[in-house]
């Protein structure tokens, strides 16, 4: 499924084109937009499942977007949304956007609880809905855990591994076990922070970034009967060419890594839309990390939809067909969604089988003339990931996984008390005047503006910004880590 969703002019927009046209036009699901690549500019029409105006909100695309995906979850099959377009067309405003003016990801999150906690019906009767969730992003063909609280980098990598019966996933990647809709909501906003957070290095602006929220849903029935689905909801960075950005230097080092990705995204699409796989050619899936986590979504068991966002501006109306064509394309491709359901006894099964795949691989670690043993090793690591993921969701550790998940969310806040950062937002903290005065965070990537919260030290007491660490000088009231930050950055006394 494709909808394209059509954003309104900015101010600036506005009072440039004002006498001009706007660059595309609705009518019903098709879409007309001003090609002025042609020496003879000319209207190009495109088609799709939807489209949403300008005048359409954030509930009008949540119902026709998010709630399919709900449902489909529901039902046992596994969903993706991505959401495409340059940066400024919308796509993270759609994805989550404000306290007042909620995305998808939000939306979607409270109507799933309200389903699990009954206060919304439902046509089958289920005796228990497990519920867990990881959140990650992917930056220069990095993986990074957004939920994990460790301040300091991994000693191993996260990276993506294919088991053939059970998908793809990324091993050792934290999933909280979320037993509300209020806890879901602390997680995402956990990981926002740490994203946010990492924009005050130089070398890692998150605003390049692609972001994955995956949430999986277990549904134990009276009978014993056990529904599996996922769904992976992704915010990719801007597709927009390096000479839009006007980057240079580092940033553009770190554009064309984005860039890539998303071409090696345009390859598969490609190949995909014309029947590859059906004629035996080969995909390059592995090419990049981004379309490795998204194999089954693109070809395999998914109900997938893409979310194209463009703007209607005659500035950006190159771009914004450039979005459309790739929206055409992907109108074409084919995935096999089906219902994942198991018998009471599989999921013992599937643990038997995981423990014996892990055994014979343990096995031939020891042995010579085998794989190489970091390859080896590897594999071994991705399998016992799998079975402790699979028995928290089907087996017997979902009670030991919801207390992982209250510790986690301890050593998260212990992590944002380092960072001076507070756990709740400004309306949700408890003894905290409405007058104190606050720093909030403004990044070029809006799901990300605002997600740092620092309050200011009344007089006599004064608010120092600067490094974390031996080098600092006392503890910081404010932390800011990267490149050219110095121990003492600055000092604000507020009277």
């Amino acid at each position: 499924t494709v909808c394209v969703r059509v954003r309104p002019l900015v101010a600036r927009e506005r009072d440039k084109e004002r006498d001009q046209p706007p660059a595309l036009q609705l009518d019903g699901n098709a879409i007309s937009i001003f090609d002025v690549r042609n020496t003879v500019p000319e209207w190009r029409n495109f088609a799709f499942d939807q489209c949403l105006g300008q005048s359409e909100g954030q509930e009008a695309l949540y119902r026709y977007v998010g709630e399919p995906i709900l449902q489909n979850g529901l039902k046992g099959f596994n969903g993706t949304l991505f959401a495409y377009g340059q940066t400024g067309s919308g796509k993270s405003f759609s994805i989550m956007g404000s306290d007042s003016d909620p995305g998808i990801i939000p939306q979607l999150l409270q109507r799933l609880y309200a389903v699990v906690d009954g206060t919304d019906t439902r046509d089958e009767l289920v005796a228990e809905t497990r519920v867990t969730m990881s959140f990650l992003e992917i930056y220069n063909e990095e993986i990074k855990d957004l939920l994990d609280p460790e301040s300091r980098p991994r000693q191993k990598k996260l990276f993506v591994h294919q088991h053939p019966k059970l998908g793809v996933y990324v091993p050792n990647l934290t999933e909280a076990a979320a037993t509300s809709a209020a806890e879901a909501i602390r997680l995402l906003a956990f990981g926002a922070k740490i994203r946010a957070t990492a924009q005050t290095n130089m070398n890692s602006t998150s605003s390049r970034s692609h972001s994955v929220l995956t949430m999986r849903i277990t549904q134990v029935f009276p009978d014993g009967k056990i529904r599996k689905s996922g769904m992976n909801l992704c915010d990719l960075a801007g597709s927009e060419r390096a000479k839009k950005t006007g980057a240079s230097g580092q940033r553009m080092r770190e554009g064309s890594a984005i860039n890539s990705s998303l071409s090696v995204l345009g390859q598969v699409i490609s190949k995909l839309s014309s029947g590859a796989e059906r004629k035996g050619i080969h995909v390059p899936f592995r090419q990049s990390k981004l379309t490795h986590l998204l194999m089954d979504a693109l070809s395999g068991n998914s109900v997938t939809t893409m979310l194209a966002n463009v703007s209607p501006a005659r500035s950006e109306a190159e771009e914004s067909l450039s979005t459309l064509r790739f929206a055409e394309s992907v109108k074409l491709v084919k995935t096999k969604p089906r219902v994942t359901e198991l018998a009471p006894e599989e999921p013992a099964q599937m643990m038997r089988t995981l423990a014996s795949e892990i055994n014979l691989l343990q096995n031939a670690l020891v042995e010579e003339g085998t794989l190489l043993p970091s390859e080896l090793s590897r594999k071994i690591e991705a399998s016992q990931s799998l079975a402790k993921s699979l028995s928290a969701q089907t087996g017997g550790e979902w009670a030991e996984a919801v207390e992982q998940t209250k510790a986690l969310e301890d050593a998260q806040r212990k992590l944002l008390e380092e960072r001076c950062l507070p756990m709740y937002e400004v309306g949700q903290l408890a003894g905290v005047g409405t007058g104190t005065p606050y720093l909030l965070n403004i990044s070029d990537d809006p799901s990300l503006s605002g997600c740092l919260l620092y309050f200011l030290r009344p007089a006599p007491e004064v608010t120092t910004v600067g490094r974390a660490g031996p080098h600092s000088i006392a503890p910081n009231n404010v932390v800011i880590e990267g490149l050219g930050i110095p121990a003492r950055l600055a000092e604000i006394h507020f009277h």
